[in-house]
């Protein structure tokens, strides 16, 4: 009785290996078909990986429990039809492929077989989908705004071959992450979305966003933009220089008047900044370029830093200078009658030194070739044939 009892203790106890065995190589065999690279993401049990990137595919090759050494294994896009690499398997029967996925390669989901040519009982298949990573390009906005104004957000969303991404919808978010506007990209991937900016919208700086959610194909994307919100009362009433026309190098006194007398108001005049000289006026002095020429003046209003109204339409003009009495007479014409260059020049004032010289070399060539002002007598003689 003892011996028959202890009998089926062991045949218990062998059953037991035997069934835990087999739990392992089925685990094994399971976790085989899911062994990805930990860079990936998973959605489920499907692995994700992007196109014109790269991912690595790991399997281990098993023949029952023992593993498939030195083995070719073959991975294959079913889907597709598309032979995607190969690698020989390790000492532990796991084959490692680096796949360097096309930038065109098809979107969607596919089943990678990853099998062994010398060993037909030997196959894994892998669950992958491929999407494409996804940006913004071309983003218009303002850099400023006034309430009850419209903003106006326009965006073009692509893929990573830079191809539009037509029927997907954009929305706009304001600085508390409120979808406040939404629009659907056309065939070119574009969209246009607007929002009323409310009429008691407190002034200054905001955070604005344009996310694209994302979906099955494509991955999300978002950009961030600031628009500074202004009063609608902020223009320039008027520029005014001390000279319009002036000399090269001349200093010139400009002063700009504003409606507004807020703090964050800055003023600049081609680039340099004005004095607050009062609430509403701003004055600077700037130094006339040494070139003559007419010279624009920008005057840009900012406010917080962000420029909000410009005006270009004020110009000065730098003329060149003229010599006086001090520097020399001035040479108008040549008296023809004399035959001096002391007696033969009239001088007036002011005509450019140039023309002195150009007196000069007139009187010259006269005294070299002077004109035909004698009578003068031929005789001809009898006409013979």
């Amino acid at each position: 009785m003892k011996l028959q009892y202890k009998k089926i203790h062991i045949l218990s106890f062998i059953t037991l290996i035997l069934v835990l065995m087999l739990i392992i190589c089925q685990h094994q065999i399971c976790y085989t078909t899911n062994l990805f690279n930990s860079s990936l993401s998973k959605d489920g049990d499907l692995q994700i990986a992007y196109r014109g990137e790269n991912t690595i595919i790991t399997v281990r090759m098993l023949n029952s429990s023992d593993p498939i050494i030195g083995e070719l294994t073959l991975f294959y896009d079913q889907l597709n039809d598309i032979l995607i690499g190969g690698e020989f398997t390790n000492s532990s029967g796991y084959a490692v492929l680096d796949w360097s996925i096309p930038p065109d390669y098809p979107l969607g989901q596919t089943c990678i077989r990853a099998y062994c040519p010398n060993r037909p009982d030997a196959i894994i298949d892998v669950d992958l989908l491929i999407k494409s990573k996804t940006v913004f390009e071309n983003l218009t906005h303002p850099t400023s705004a006034h309430p009850e104004e419209y903003l106006l957000v326009g965006v073009n969303l692509m893929d990573n071959n830079n191809n539009s991404i037509p029927d997907q919808q954009v929305n706009l978010y304001d600085y508390q992450n409120t979808s406040i506007a939404e629009s659907i990209t056309n065939t070119f991937g574009y969209c246009n979305l607007s929002w009323e900016i409310p009429y008691d919208m407190v002034l200054g700086i905001y955070t604005f966003e344009i996310r694209f959610e994302g979906n099955e194909l494509y991955d999300p994307v978002e950009s961030e933009f600031n628009v500074t919100i202004i009063g609608s009362s902020l223009e320039i009433i008027s520029i005014n220089l001390n000279a319009t026309v002036v000399k090269p190098n001349t200093p010139i006194s400009v002063t700009v008047e504003i409606t507004d007398d807020n703090p964050l108001i800055l003023v600049k005049i081609n680039g340099v900044m004005l004095e607050k000289a009062d609430g509403t006026t701003w004055r600077a002095t700037i130094i006339a370029p040494s070139d003559p020429g007419k010279y624009f003046l920008n005057v840009i209003v900012y406010y917080n830093e962000t420029p909000c109204v410009n005006n270009s339409d004020t110009y000065f003009i730098v003329k060149g200078e003229t010599l006086d009495l001090s520097k020399g007479a001035f040479l108008l014409f040549l008296n023809n009658d004399e035959s001096t260059l002391g007696r033969n020049l009239t001088f007036l004032y002011p005509i450019s030194a140039l023309a002195i010289i150009s007196a000069i070399v007139a009187w010259k060539k006269k005294k070299r070739h002077p004109s035909f002002s004698r009578d003068y007598t031929l005789e001809v003689g009898p006409y013979s044939s």
